[in-house]
């Protein structure tokens, strides 16, 4: 009798442990790469790429349903409050990130906004501060996805 049980014990944990196996699978990962940047998004995402006279660089990351879950460009200062000049790298270094709440299409949605900054050695001058502006919306992805797209991001030299 007692061997019987923990082999129904055995067998109960091994039936278990599987399914959240299949849960804690994540979607494989896809480098994305232009002659600005590279990061990795879902391989069920796309990017879509423009260039825009005021805005730089301008990047829509798209769901398979074809919904933006993150958009991102270079131009300007954009909500991005201080910076330190000496904290400045050759790649993108957090500087600010916030949630807010906007309206779009006569909805509201959440807005996960992050200040990414990084240094461009100029001779003589130390590093200048180049920003990438990234708006990342959890309703048409979790934020966990945009935190790991957004922590992926790297300037190409």
């Amino acid at each position: 009798m007692k061997k019987l049980l923990f082999f129904l014990i055995v067998i109960f944990y091994f039936v278990a442990c599987n399914d959240t196996d299949g849960i804690r699978e994540k979607e494989e990962m896809v480098v994305y790469r232009d002659s600005f940047l590279e990061m990795q998004i879902p391989k069920s995402y796309h990017v879509e790429s423009r260039s825009h006279w005021d805005m730089g660089n301008v990047y829509f990351v798209k769901n398979s349903d074809n919904e933006v879950v993150l958009g991102m460009h270079n131009g300007g200062l954009v909500r991005i409050g201080h910076i330190d000049r000496n904290a400045l790298t050759e790649d993108y270094v957090l500087n600010s990130q916030e949630d807010t709440v906007i309206q779009w299409n006569g909805k509201k949605h959440k807005e996960r906004h992050y200040g990414l900054v990084r240094g461009e050695p100029v001779e003589g001058y130390g590093y200048s501060p180049r920003v990438l502006d990234v708006s990342c919306y959890p309703d048409f992805a979790d934020s966990l996805a945009c935190d790991n797209i957004v922590a992926s991001i790297k300037a190409v030299r």
